[in-house]
């Protein structure tokens, strides 16, 4: 039946459109790709802006707490000029030696907190050039693909009006069974032939006696393995 012919170039002209279809999902994921890698860098930029911020807070803590130090120390030293025993000055002596140190830590860890608020400022800077040149690049590509997008839209859109007249082609009372079976294997190849006795992909096995009245009556089965179409190996 010439109907079966036309079943096997449905499914080739599938598989070209599947072709098509599979280049314009990778030029997409080009895209895709760029987003994410974008959107990675903002997350990590926005979350050194955070960091900047609370390294700034901390910044102002550490600058309080320095003066406070620095008013203690300045106070002890006012109170030695007129302590009345060497005991006072002794015991201001020994506040001022031990809040010296502290004052040395506090003055480091404000030094090594400026460096890294540098670092932070430094890192949203270069983002800058970063982003701006992500940008072009992504508009760049995207006019790439939409361009093969298109492209391929046009090639697909002939292919399936070719699918249409074959489709136009098969019998009212087949066209339901094979609609059904197209749908769910429409890429994974829905019409197969006879490996011996076996269903070629599957490998389900058929009786000797239907294989014969397949592939010489030009009858069709429905493989109880995967349930694709078996038809006659003359048909090519």
């Amino acid at each position: 039946m010439d109907f079966y012919r036309y079943l096997l170039d449905i499914q080739s002209l599938d598989l070209v459109i599947k072709r098509h279809l599979d280049q314009t999902q990778e030029e997409l994921k080009r895209i895709d790709f760029l987003q994410k890698q974008k959107q990675k860098r903002i997350d990590e930029n926005d979350e050194m802006i955070n960091k900047k911020t609370d390294l700034k807070d901390q910044l102002t803590a550490l600058e309080k707490k320095l003066f406070t130090l620095e008013d203690k120390i300045s106070k002890s030293k006012s109170h030695m000029e007129q302590a009345n025993s060497e005991s006072q000055i002794n015991a201001l002596n020994k506040e001022v030696e031990t809040l010296t140190p502290q004052i040395d830590e506090v003055e480091n860890e404000i030094l090594a907190t400026l460096d890294k608020v540098e670092q932070c400022e430094q890192y949203v800077e270069d983002n800058k050039e970063y982003f701006s040149g992500i940008e072009d690049t992504i508009k760049d590509i995207q006019t790439e693909v939409t361009k093969i997008e298109n492209e391929n839209k046009e090639k697909i859109d002939a292919l399936e009006l070719q699918i249409s007249g074959l489709i136009k082609e098969i019998p009212e009372s087949f066209l339901s069974t094979y609609s059904r079976i197209r749908e769910k294997f429409r890429f994974q190849t829905p019409i197969v032939q006879l490996t011996g006795t076996a269903c070629s992909v599957c490998r389900m096995q058929i009786s000797s006696g239907e294989a014969t009245e397949v592939n010489n009556s030009y009858q069709h089965r429905i493989c109880s393995g995967c349930g694709r179409l078996i038809i006659s190996n003359n048909v090519k």
